[in-house]
């Protein structure tokens, strides 16, 4: 019974390279995280259009005021064309 306890208590501890490693790791990150500045922690936080579907309407009427949909809608024909052309079979 006790030689099977060890067994089980051995199997599941971390061998100490892995172990030194992750901390090595884990310190690194941390000090970088630490290290960032304040004004980039803050960039994610600064909301000045929170109009998300305004936004993608804007940028869809763009999108066809200045043409690039014929673009894309040429790109495909011709990109269908070409794969049936060099696909085999």
């Amino acid at each position: 019974m006790v030689k099977n306890q060890q067994l089980a208590t051995k199997s599941f501890r971390p061998s100490p390279i892995n172990y030194q490693a992750m901390n090595y790791f884990s310190g690194v990150i941390s000090q970088l995280v630490w290290q960032l500045p304040v004004s980039l922690t803050m960039l994610a936080q600064n909301v000045t259009d929170p109009d998300v579907i305004g936004q993608m309407q804007r940028g869809w009427n763009n999108f066809v005021t200045t043409g690039q949909i014929w673009a894309l809608l040429i790109g495909l024909v011709i990109g269908y064309i070409l794969k049936g052309l060099t696909s085999y079979g």
